[in-house]
């Protein structure tokens, strides 16, 4: 099954939760209960003050369970609303509303809200949010979402988001945090405000650092690293007396991120100092030794007479390059192209900016 088709999949399956959760709910009760006795026939209402040894449905499976301060009950099937804590010690198949914290032993289909954090020991299938803390003891299929972060111990099928950050064993689909994500094997996207970190990588990685073992797809950002790809040096200059000397980060074959300093010069031929810049490209092996390199970059640059980027005088520079390079060992290439720079010395940018082509020359180590 391609990415496109699971995606299809999980949006679909997710939205028809309740059928899921019924489907669900029944294999449970034929593989554990059997038939029930009439007397652990699910109550049809629970009201529990505060759970414990002194709680008369601490044992018992209901279809809508009350609490005040806290709850505990056997299972449910149907509604759960409490103010505090609520603690079911077996399976849980429906709605459960929990003001600061929700648990549940067994399994879970459903949807789970905590006011603060939300607990399941065993499988999830539906929804799971939580103010601050979400965790799962084993496989979860559906939506996960926190506001700081995720813990999912086994496999993870669906959109994970947290604010800070997101922990799983193998992802299929996405992983989402505002600081980093952590998988063993994803299958789809990883999106992160600083890190993302997996082992095995078959799809997208988005964030200021990528790391991965082995990365079979693509990694945005500005520091991408891969035990299975390279890290090399590079420089280059061209005939407007523009040079940049930085680092190279190619996680696989085929995609690469460029980070450089060097010198500038700008419009009117006035010399500046301090260029920095970005580049993401991709590589394109030819014939024999030879590959030719396409990349975007984007930077700023410091007047030799100020200090600050916020100066009238600094500039900033958008640059596209097409190269053709030739690799002489396994790490040193050199290479030749053409670059494109639209450089501005204004704030309007689009309106005042003046664009040049310059041929360049570089080395790679």
């Amino acid at each position: 099954m391609n990415f496109r088709k699971r995606i299809e999949l999980t949006l679909l399956l997710t939205l028809a939760v309740g059928l899921i959760s019924t489907g669900y709910a029944k294999t449970h009760r034929d593989m554990e209960a059997g038939e029930m006795s009439q007397d652990q026939q699910p109550l049809p209402f629970a009201f529990s003050v505060s759970g414990g040894a002194l709680n008369p449905w601490q044992d018992r499976v209901v279809n809508f369970h009350l609490s005040v301060f806290s709850g505990e009950v056997r299972g449910v099937q149907g509604l759960q609303l409490g103010a505090i804590s609520n603690h079911v010690t077996s399976h849980f198949v429906g709605y459960d509303a929990t003001g600061i914290y929700s648990r549940v032993d067994g399994n879970y289909a459903g949807f789970q809200a905590g006011g603060i954090v939300s607990h399941v020991g065993g499988h999830f299938v539906g929804m799971q949010t939580g103010g601050v803390f979400n965790k799962v003891g084993a496989d979860f299929f559906g939506l996960q979402t926190a506001g700081i972060l995720n813990n999912v111990s086994g496999n993870f099928t669906g959109l994970q988001i947290s604010g800070i950050h997101n922990r799983s064993k193998n992802v299929r689909v996405a992983q989402i945090s505002g600081v980093s994500n952590e998988a063993s094997d994803v299958e789809g996207v990883q999106i992160a405000g600083i890190v993302n970190h997996a082992k095995h990588v078959k799809g997208v990685q988005i964030g200021l650092i990528n790391h991965s073992e082995k990365l079979d797809g693509i990694a945005i950002g500005l520091v991408n690293l891969s035990e299975s790809g390279r890290v090399h040096m590079v420089s280059w200059a061209s005939s407007n007396e523009n040079f940049q000397v930085g680092v190279k980060f190619a996680p696989n074959d085929y995609w690469y991120t460029i980070l450089t300093v060097g010198k500038h010069s700008g419009p009117g031929n006035r010399d500046t100092f301090g260029s920095f810049e970005s580049h993401l490209g991709f590589h394109i092996p030819l014939v024999a030794k030879f590959y030719t390199e396409i990349d975007v970059g984007t930077g700023n640059t410091l007047p030799g007479d100020f200090l600050t980027l916020e100066s009238m005088e600094a500039e900033q520079m958008v640059e596209a390059r097409v190269a053709l390079g030739l690799r002489i060992t396994p790490r040193l290439s050199v290479v030749a192209g053409l670059s494109q720079k639209t450089v501005s010395d204004d704030y309007d940018f689009w309106n005042g900016s003046t664009g040049r082509s310059k041929p360049f020359f570089g080395i790679q180590i």
